[in-house]
């Protein structure tokens, strides 16, 4: 729904920080993370970005994300995070696997499953 370089307000984490079951072992910290999501191209899904507030502003933070994340027309990543996606990333087979029962039960029109961004890289 965002258009490109658009981004929603920064919002909380928790409407109920200390009450959340992993927040609230944060204490104060839990105040402080906010999130918003950024589309910094058009052809790929809007980022979401989360944050600690206090230490740069909003635009700031939504700037920055924003000129690392623009370099290619259809892929909005940083480069940073595509690293440790790449540490954490399942085996391709495993994935193929996973993703064909998925798609075998769901139909091949279905836009609700769209492939990992890792596997939609255009320079891989």
């Amino acid at each position: 729904m965002l258009e490109e370089g658009e981004r929603t307000c920064a919002f909380t984490y928790s409407s109920a920080s200390t009450k959340h079951p992993i927040l609230g072992d944060l204490g104060s910290w839990s105040e402080k993370i906010l999130s918003f999501y950024l589309k910094p191209v058009q052809g790929d899904r809007p980022l979401r970005v989360e944050f600690l507030s206090g230490q740069k502003t909003f635009g700031e933070i939504a700037s920055l994300i924003h000129s690392l994340s623009c370099i290619h027309k259809s892929y909005a990543y940083p480069a940073i995070l595509i690293e440790a996606d790449l540490r954490a990333a399942l085996s391709p087979d495993d994935f193929e696997r996973a993703y064909g029962s998925l798609f075998s039960r769901l139909g091949k029109n279905s836009p609700s499953l769209m492939r990992l961004r890792r596997n939609t890289r255009p320079f891989r």
